[in-house]
């Protein structure tokens, strides 16, 4: 970011009025959405920005915080917030704005924070404690996910930002790994065998998992992390952590690499006793 010619204001999301006067007098052509959907203040306050944008007179596109997996109706149960994210898909096709969703697969700074930089204050790791040489794999640890560096989407939504038009959706493959994998290359940067166990996904369907010993050392209450991990775990053995492959902004923009597994965990390990 161009920090002379950025700049940072406060708004009030519930109001609408205020956000659209807002939208009009920095003229801002595009809303990059970025608010957290972890809270039904925060979806709505989503849902006030897309009506704001389009009573807008200078804002014609709207990208909502989608940056994520792709969704699907029946995953709301184990994740209820997420309905927001449906509420503003539906909305946004009913407006003049041109819109898409950013589908991005799984955060890997879960992983790797802070001897990556990550854009998240909040980093915990799932299935692969990197450094506790511990793995908790879902399943069989064969079906095949994408996950992808926040430094990285913000890159490619840039790239997004230039194209003339919008398709309905875009896919950005940082890295499309099996578990397996993951667990394999960490092993190798690091020297060591991890201490392996599984979760069945019948375990996984009653909420339960096992948790990382990152997670109890940093004093987090387990109970918070446990359902939605058992969650995130069904849907990595049913396939629904992958990202279509025939259609990717890698593709479109091959001049841009992404961070991949193999060489985050080299990273991580570098000089690290």
């Amino acid at each position: 970011m161009d920090t002379e010619k950025s700049k940072t204001i406060t708004i009030d999301y519930s109001d609408t009025d205020g956000l659209r006067e807002t939208l009009e007098a920095y003229e801002i052509d595009t809303v990059i959405s970025a608010i957290t959907l972890q809270s039904d203040a925060g979806g709505q306050s989503q849902m006030n920005l897309i009506e704001a944008a389009n009573q807008s007179r200078c804002t014609r596109r709207f990208m909502p915080s989608e940056f994520g997996a792709m969704y699907k109706p029946e995953h709301l149960e184990a994740l209820p917030l997420y309905a927001w994210k449906f509420r503003a898909a539906e909305r946004l096709a009913e407006t003049n704005l041109e819109y898409t969703q950013f589908s991005n697969g799984m955060f890997m700074d879960y992983w790797f924070a802070p001897r990556i930089p990550s854009a998240f204050k909040f980093n915990v790791p799932s299935w692969i404690d990197l450094d506790h040489n511990y793995a908790a794999i879902p399943g069989d640890g064969n079906t095949p996910m994408v996950l992808t560096h926040s430094r990285d989407i913000g890159r490619f939504v840039a790239k997004v930002l230039s194209l003339p038009s919008w398709d309905k959706r875009y896919f950005l493959v940082g890295d499309r790994l099996t578990l397996n994998e993951f667990l394999r290359l960490a092993e190798e940067a690091k020297g060591v065998s991890f201490e392996r166990h599984s979760d069945s996904l019948a375990t996984l369907l009653e909420g339960k998992c096992t948790m990382m010993p990152s997670v109890k050392s940093a004093g987090f209450d387990s109970s918070l992390f446990i359902n939605a991990v058992a969650a995130a775990g069904v849907r990595t053995t049913q396939g629904d952590l992958d990202l279509p492959m025939d259609k990717t902004l890698n593709s479109m923009f091959p001049d841009l690499q992404t961070l991949r597994i193999q060489d985050a965990v080299r990273v991580y390990f570098a000089d690290k006793s």
